[in-house]
């Protein structure tokens, strides 16, 4: 067979945005003092991954070397985290839960007072906890999520009804595989109506009982960025070769579908942003003024496998970001597994990270052009 020359692969990944997110994602290992720390970068309006880190990682040159303070075997450190693992999301899933409650009408007017947090609430004999053991008192729809209160999206979650949630749970695509152009990945799991009491009602409208991946979470959060189109995440940008002596380039080729109404993901934007830019919102660690960051925290018991319960003392703190607000150019996810301070809260551990990364990544890109900041 005669020889034909190779092509060209072209990655979405940005090689700026790479580094950015490699050092914040090592510095949030080292500061949270973390079992791990994942990050991805995406462009909400393409799907194009601009970045994506897991640490810790392993030398490519010496794959098998044992690291030192690394307990994971070095099999496991070559997983990629953000495609082959699922994590329960805890309360960033509440944007989900949010929307959904918008679309059903089951939210007629955010504004109403129609929550009462006393620290916790009790569900056919199980008690479940807000984060915030005094309670939040009285609150509207847009203070149970700007509180990221687990009692008001219980509920929230009873009111929308198991049938609606997991109605809205597979439109977003939890439960089904992205279709990500990297191998291993996992479909993530959610559980069958029957198989979902009220309890697990209660618990899957603020993220626990549910297993995601971060590129499933991402394409979620994505449509609602960018108006309600469901993207599929990939790192392939375009190939290209030489064919009868011309370049020809092949671009990827996406999948995307409607999704959401515009006008509910618009005002959901709207609600997240209160999130980062008030000052009790859970958020506002992440505030940066003039980038209209917008997002949500999530902070998440780890299960136990052995158990079938929780494990004590182990959460995985996450932050998913959107700016700026009216017209996102970038999205990120930042989760930090199992931090080691003592401090697990994702307000404190992973908005932090978010900060100093939109920094980064929106100075880089106005300085090349590729980002006009809105004029306030």
């Amino acid at each position: 067979v005669a020889p034909k020359n190779g092509k060209n692969v072209t990655l979405t990944i940005d090689k700026s945005i790479q580094d950015y997110a490699e050092q914040s994602a090592e510095k949030a290992l080292s500061d949270n003092k973390a079992k791990g720390v994942s990050i991805t970068v995406m462009d909400p309006k393409t799907g194009e991954i601009l970045a994506m880190v897991n640490k810790p990682d392993y030398n490519p040159n010496n794959p098998y070397e044992k690291q030192p303070g690394i307990s994971e075997s070095p099999d496991e450190l070559f997983q990629n985290s953000a495609v082959q693992k699922t994590f329960e999301p805890g309360s960033i899933f509440k944007v989900v839960t949010g929307y959904t409650g918008l679309a059903t009408g089951t939210v007629k007017d955010p504004t109403a007072v129609d929550y009462r947090c006393d620290g916790s609430i009790s569900v056919n004999g199980t008690v479940i906890h807000c984060w915030d053991l005094s309670g939040h008192g009285s609150e509207s729809f847009i203070d149970i999520l700007k509180h990221s209160c687990n009692v008001g999206f219980v509920e929230l979650g009873q009111k929308i009804g198991k049938d609606n949630l997991l109605k809205y749970i597979d439109m977003f695509g939890f439960g089904h595989k992205t279709g990500v152009d990297l191998p291993g990945e996992v479909s993530g799991l959610v559980r069958s109506s029957d198989k979902v009491n009220l309890v697990d009602l209660s618990n899957i409208a603020f993220g626990q009982g549910i297993g995601v991946t971060t590129v499933q979470y991402m394409a979620a959060f994505n449509a609602v960025a960018n108006g309600g189109t469901w993207i599929r995440p990939h790192v392939m940008k375009e190939i290209s070769g030489i064919q009868n002596g011309h370049l020809v380039t092949t671009p990827y080729n996406d999948y995307k579908k409607n999704i959401l109404d515009p006008n509910i993901a618009a005002q959901l934007r709207g609600y997240l942003r209160k999130v980062v830019s008030d000052t009790d919102g859970v958020g506002h660690n992440a505030d940066i003024p003039g980038y209209d960051i917008a997002g949500k925290t999530g902070t998440a018991q780890k299960a136990d496998p052995k158990t079938g319960g929780y494990t004590p003392g182990k959460y995985i703190s996450s932050f998913a970001g959107m700016a700026p607000v009216n017209n996102p150019q970038i999205t990120l996810l930042v989760s930090v597994d199992e931090p080691g301070t003592g401090n697990y809260y994702a307000s404190d551990t992973a908005a932090p990270v978010v900060k100093e990364l939109y920094q980064k990544i929106f100075n880089y890109m106005i300085i090349n052009g590729k980002l006009t900041l809105p004029a306030n």
